[in-house]
């Protein structure tokens, strides 16, 4: 009788899963947002904030039948491509605006020669 309830209980515990199961339609529902939270790390909070509002922002959309957890682990994934994106940019923009400081040097340079 108590291997039948052990099952049982494990059987439960299974079905009822972790709030990181959820999808993220369901993370709309209050009492499910809650739960979720509560589940979730400072940084997988921020991760799944991240994840969402990067999608949004790129027009990428969202897939709503995707789990908490999938979600999480795509913006792990996902980081630090975008980081390394995010260093070129800077580094462009960065090497653009010397070339510019140059060049105005130069024709500072040139016009008080010609004075």
């Amino acid at each position: 009788m108590k291997k039948f309830v052990l099952i049982a209980l494990t059987a439960l515990l299974t079905a009822c899963g972790s709030p990181l199961d959820y999808t993220l339609a369901e993370s709309n529902e209050p009492e499910k947002a809650r739960k979720i939270l509560e589940a979730l790390s400072p940084e997988d909070q921020q991760a799944l904030n991240t994840f969402v509002m990067n999608r949004a922002a790129s027009g990428k959309g969202l897939d709503y039948k995707m789990t908490i957890r999938e979600a999480i682990k795509a913006e792990k994934a996902e980081a630090p491509q975008r980081a390394e994106a995010r260093a070129a940019e800077l580094a462009k923009a960065e090497a653009e605006a010397e070339a510019a400081r140059k060049e105005w040097v130069e024709t500072q340079e040139k016009m008080r020669r010609m004075r």
